[in-house]
């Protein structure tokens, strides 16, 4: 049965209308800007405070960036220092294979659970929506607690994924089941007792790798 209640995402329309609008008129209508505006304003006491943040144009011995390839120097020191931080990510799997599991046809898409390595030597399980007939689309990594509440099997209203794939995008749904199962909640490289690289950072290197995995889909177009 349908839920009633309409998500922004199932009234915005993607493809312009003949007027132009790219939102329709319930939306217009149920959404008071002026109310939301305060939200996205910042308060009166933090205006103009910029903190006390060292500005990214200063190398470490405090000399000024002036050129575009001091500026690429600039970024490796940046990104050096991240390392330090937050730990060094493993190579990306650019390449990565995947197994079909299940695939089932629905009435707008086709859905293939399918199983991969989104982290060196840690497998997981998604699901990969795909229009009829795609090919040449764009795509969209969808992420959350586990890949089910994306594609509509979950609690209501967080389907991102099912809502995309309905106005012509392919997704791909992941999210972090195995370890919500075994009570670790997140991922670790190369495993909990020696984690070399900061989780929430690897989160986000499992979802680069699963970028690299839908991109090579046969039926997307990379560049969007």
């Amino acid at each position: 049965m349908e839920n009633e209640y309409q998500s922004p995402l199932k009234i915005i329309n993607i493809d312009k209308e003949a007027n132009g609008d790219t939102i329709q008129n319930p939306l217009k209508k149920r959404v008071d800007w002026n109310k939301l505006a305060p939200y996205f304003t910042v308060p009166a006491e933090y205006k103009g405070v910029k903190g006390d943040y060292k500005d990214p144009f200063i190398f470490e011995d405090n000399s000024q960036v002036t050129t575009l390839e001091e500026w690429k120097k600039r970024k490796a020191e940046i990104l050096k220092s991240w390392h330090t931080r937050m730990g060094e990510w493993p190579d990306f799997i650019v390449n990565p294979n995947y197994e079909i599991l299940e695939i089932i046809n629905k009435a707008d898409y086709i859905k293939k659970r399918i199983r991969f390595e989104w982290i060196p030597g840690q497998m997981t399980e998604g699901y990969l929506l795909l229009p009829h007939e795609a090919n040449n689309l764009p795509a969209v990594v969808t992420v959350y607690y586990e890949p089910e509440t994306a594609i509509g099997e979950g609690k209501p209203d967080r389907d991102f994924a099912l809502q995309l794939v309905k106005r012509g995008f392919v997704t791909l749904s992941i999210g972090t089941t195995e370890t919500s199962d075994n009570s670790t909640y997140s991922l670790y490289y190369p495993d909990i007792d020696h984690a070399t690289v900061q989780p929430l950072s690897l989160l986000a290197y499992a979802a680069a790798n699963a970028w690299y995995l839908l991109a090579d889909m046969p039926e997307v177009n990379k560049k969007k």
